[in-house]
């Protein structure tokens, strides 16, 4: 691959990267799910689920952390503690032998914006990553399209 096709590359995983940050920071909804699933799934497959964030209302990540270790005792103070303090996303596992409650899913999110990024573009084939490219890579095309262009044949022009 020539270097300006690796740099070109780079450029759009940095916009890609921006763009997630952003969204991260001020997100709810259907964009925050497909940021939230796209990061548990970096997590499990490029770190080794180290950071993965687990939903207390996910029955999949309960059943995960007990066979992880979770205790019924530590279970229920988590979620009397996720109760006390409206927050239902928690770190369990190897860099957190205690269960422990993250309040700022989004800074977690967002810290890791570049990796993301590269995930999003180098498997566009991947049904999660692929929500997020074609979110800020296909829907960027097609919106310059519309907005300079007759046509996508003139977008490279």
């Amino acid at each position: 691959m020539s270097n300006l096709m690796n740099t070109e590359i780079k450029n759009l995983i940095k916009k890609v990267a921006s763009c997630i940050a952003r969204d991260a920071k001020s997100c709810s909804g259907d964009v925050f799910d497909k940021l939230f699933k796209a990061y548990n799934m970096y997590q499990e497959d490029e770190c080794d689920g180290s950071n993965y964030i687990f939903n207390v209302n996910n029955k999949d990540d309960l059943i995960c952390c007990i066979k992880g270790g979770l205790g019924r005792s530590e279970l229920q103070g988590l979620l009397n503690e996720c109760s006390e303090k409206n927050c239902d996303y928690f770190l369990f596992g190897e860099n957190y032998p205690t269960a422990t409650l993250i309040t700022d899913v989004w800074t977690a999110i967002a810290s890791n914006a570049l990796e993301l990024a590269t995930c999003v573009v180098a498997y566009p084939n991947c049904e999660t990553y692929n929500a997020l490219y074609s979110m800020y890579v296909t829907d960027a095309i097609l919106n310059e399209c519309d907005t300079r262009y007759t046509n996508i044949r003139d977008y490279v022009d």
